[in-house]
């Protein structure tokens, strides 16, 4: 069943000032060994709300929306034994990044799943810049470069039951690189290492490059994210298509005028 969804709102109210007063900077101290000794870095509230991320905060009045997509993508995959959810839109400037990572947030306030976020739009990556994480920081492409582990670019985000794997800068081969099996053996070694974990992949537009459809077979399913306003009619039919032999669980509208928060289906 596909799901419409109203995600952003260009207003930032509804931060608590509690949460303004939190640090603006990250602080990269230990984590435990549940976390696999991963980095721990302090959420940067400012830099997240300008970004338009809030679904880190329970007070504000748009972490709503994400709940409930929430609540509805983990019910099918549950139903379904998916742990592996590939994140794409038709092009870009449709807002499948934010909606990943308020996602992520929201699957990782839930008491009973991990969210790993891995950023494979390996042409444009933009995960870290969101969250504004230092890019001194160890990235997927030393991973597949053979350089770095996996634990080698695990972050911690300083919240419970958050991974992200960020990249940093774009990468020359993309579309071979997530052909690979190097990214095949990632996205199954996440799903096996999370015995409780959502593994959300970050994928290109569907239409622009070629190399969303190397990933499609390596996941459980696919959510695909529409701008209203901006992607056509066609696109959004042309994306259909190419999607016809993989589990596409569901289609988010995005930018949407209207202020409803409800669900509309179709």
């Amino acid at each position: 069943m596909d799901f419409i969804k109203q995600i952003f709102d260009d207003s930032d109210d509804g931060v608590a000032r509690s949460e303004k007063r939190r640090s603006i900077g990250f602080d990269q101290t230990p984590g435990d060994a549940s976390a696999s000794q991963m980095p721990q870095l302090e959420l940067n509230i400012s830099q997240l709300r300008r970004n338009r991320i809030v679904a880190h905060q329970k007070t504000n009045r748009l972490t709503g929306s994400f709940d409930m997509l929430r609540t509805r993508l983990l019910r099918e995959m549950e139903m379904r034994g998916w742990k592996t959810v590939a994140i794409t839109s038709p092009t870009a400037a449709s807002g499948k990044t934010l909606t990943a990572i308020n996602l992520a947030f929201s699957i990782s306030h839930s008491t009973t799943n991990t969210a790993i976020l891995a950023d494979f739009d390996l042409r444009r990556p933009s995960v870290a810049n969101y969250l504004g994480l230092p890019t001194d920081l160890k990235s997927l492409v030393e991973y597949f470069e053979n350089t770095a582990r996996i634990r080698d670019v695990e972050i911690g985000l300083g919240v419970p039951n958050f991974v992200v794997l960020p990249n940093f800068f774009p990468v020359a081969n993309a579309a071979e690189t997530l052909a690979s099996d190097a990214a095949e053996n990632l996205i199954i070694d996440l799903r096996d290492q999370y015995t409780d974990g959502v593994v959300l992949i970050d994928l290109p537009p569907l239409l622009e490059v070629d190399d969303a459809l190397s990933v499609l077979p390596k996941v459980d399913c696919v959510l695909l994210i529409v701008a209203a306003g901006h992607s056509t009619a066609n696109q959004i039919k042309e994306c259909r298509r190419l999607l016809r032999p993989y589990n596409l669980v569901g289609t988010v509208l995005n930018k949407s005028d209207s202020k409803s928060n409800q669900y509309d289906y179709y």
